[in-house]
């Protein structure tokens, strides 16, 4: 599993606290929190309640947007019932990135929360210390500041005009691009000598997408993770894995009528498995990708794993 980010904040003050409700379909049969649920942890935190305060939402006025350019998704081994009192404490940074002559090259909001409440499963054995109150999962979402609706060669947002607002944000941020993503981890024992298309090609239809008239960002990570089942499968391990971790990088969006392949390269780390690939057009090179993923999985427990039929 790759290492989680560490944000230094600039804004102390920046915090904020939601409750967090699931969905019966947000929790695996042993209690796990699906990847895709913890998100909205972000939402209800740290644009909920921070962003819409700040005084830089006046932006939005000048075109500008933040848009989601990479995700960090960490669960716990720790289960959980569906109904907990789960909660969600987020944070916020305003920060800038610079080149090697310390020149602005992007302008990021960064968005990071933790989701906690009580051990426990719904049906079967219950854990050990069942009802404490631990940490469930950990997201971080990066998003660079940009003008999507201008013209080409006008989107890069590399200062701020808003008053009483500081141009140019203190903090200093690093963005992971897509070639980072991509190369083998040390640790890792890769199972394919390079990247392969998955046998089944992503196929987009209006399903996939939301209101920003594109394919939804949290749509990458569940096809990802079934390409990556089928591709530890097509290695004869054995599939009844979790989703303990997961890394996007965003370059570009899908778009529903679109037909892009999924090339992946399956590994081991520290005896458990993963995946990483990226997604383009049938024959594109990496670096064309509309987006690259690093997928870590965990073994599930046997104990609680659902009831047999009768």
């Amino acid at each position: 599993m790759s290492s989680f980010p560490v944000v230094l904040e600039n804004e102390p003050a920046a915090r904020a606290e939601a409750p967090l409700a699931l969905r019966y379909e947000d929790l695996t049969q042993d209690g796990q929190i699906k990847l895709a649920s913890l998100l909205q942890s972000v939402g209800s935190t740290g644009f909920a309640q921070l962003w819409v305060k700040h005084p830089l939402i006046a932006t939005f006025a000048q075109g500008i947007l933040p848009i989601l350019t990479r995700l960090v998704i960490h669960t716990d081994a720790s289960p959980t019932r569906l109904g907990a009192p789960l909660r969600a404490q987020g944070g916020m940074q305003i920060a800038r990135e610079e080149n090697a002559t310390h020149e602005v090259q992007a302008l990021v909001l960064n968005m990071f929360s933790e989701v906690s409440g009580p051990l426990g499963r719904s049906f079967g054995p219950q854990p050990e210390g069942a009802g404490k109150r631990v940490r469930l999962a950990r997201v971080f979402a990066e998003h660079t500041f940009t003008k999507p609706f201008a013209a080409a060669g006008e989107r890069k947002v590399l200062s701020f005009d808003i008053p009483g607002q500081p141009a140019i944000p203190e903090a200093l941020h690093t963005r992971k691009l897509l070639p980072a993503l991509l190369a083998p981890e040390p640790g890792d024992t890769l199972l394919d000598a390079g990247f392969a298309p998955d046998v089944a090609p992503w196929v987009f239809g209006m399903v996939h997408t939301d209101h920003n008239q594109h394919v939804n960002s949290l749509v990458y990570a569940t096809l990802f993770e079934n390409s990556a089942l089928r591709r530890l499968s097509e290695h004869g391990l054995d599939t009844r894995l979790h989703a303990a971790a997961i890394e996007i990088v965003y370059r570009k969006p899908c778009f529903a009528g679109e037909r892009i392949v999924c090339n992946i390269r399956a590994f081991t780390r520290d005896g458990q498995p993963g995946a990483v690939g990226y997604v383009a057009p049938a024959g594109a090179p990496p670096e064309k990708a509309h987006c690259a993923l690093r997928l870590s999985f965990r073994t599930a427990s046997r104990s609680g794993a659902g009831m047999s039929p009768t």
